[in-house]
């Protein structure tokens, strides 16, 4: 009887240490390296005076109300005080745009079909209105053909200070007069 407990014991006793033979090891790798595509969408967003603009919109009109050009009440042959107007340029879309100013008709009028010309002289006894792009140094008659303000590269935000300048003649009409002028902004090879 003694031999079949001894038996048992060494059963029991070769259990758990067949047991401890199965423990599974894990073997670690000191580094793995992978590569991951990272990608972003950044919109197009081009702006004019501040107001968002749809890029290959054809002449997609912008609110420029605060663009106004308000020179007040100017006496007969004087020089009125210069306007000077801001205007910003967003342009991300990855191709240069170019500023243009033009007026549908250059001359100013009143209801009673007076006129105050544009011109680029503006001084006393003369009656032209203008604008200029160095401070008021000369002044360039606004065209219905349009001119070149500026340019950018496609990639970066421009500010353009545009000072408008009125004179008028000792017999220039009294009277309300106004008109209009209008700024372009075409991206290129859009």
């Amino acid at each position: 009887m003694k031999k079949s407990a001894l038996l048992a014991v060494s059963a029991l006793s070769l259990g758990v240490v067949g047991l401890a033979t199965f423990t599974p090891v894990v073997n670690a790798v000191t580094s793995t390296t992978g590569d991951a595509t990272v990608t972003v969408h950044v919109q197009e967003a081009l702006a004019i005076g501040n107001t968002p603009i749809t890029p290959g919109t054809p002449d997609q009109p912008v609110d420029m109300s605060s663009m106004n050009v308000i020179f007040g009440q100017v006496k007969a042959g004087e020089v009125a005080t210069k306007q000077t107007k801001s205007v910003t340029i967003n342009n991300n879309s990855g191709h240069g745009g170019i500023l243009t100013i033009k007026a549908a008709e250059t001359d100013l009028s009143d209801d009673a079909g007076h006129i105050i010309p544009a011109g680029a002289t503006i001084q006393a006894g003369t009656s032209a209105w203008g604008y200029s792009l160095d401070k008021g140094t000369s002044y360039k008659a606004v065209t219905t053909a349009g001119a070149q303000i500026g340019t950018d590269s496609g990639t970066e935000q421009k500010t353009y200070s545009i000072d408008f300048g009125l004179s008028t003649a000792k017999t220039q009409a009294a009277g309300d007069y106004d008109g209009t002028v209008t700024y372009v902004y075409t991206i290129n090879d859009l």
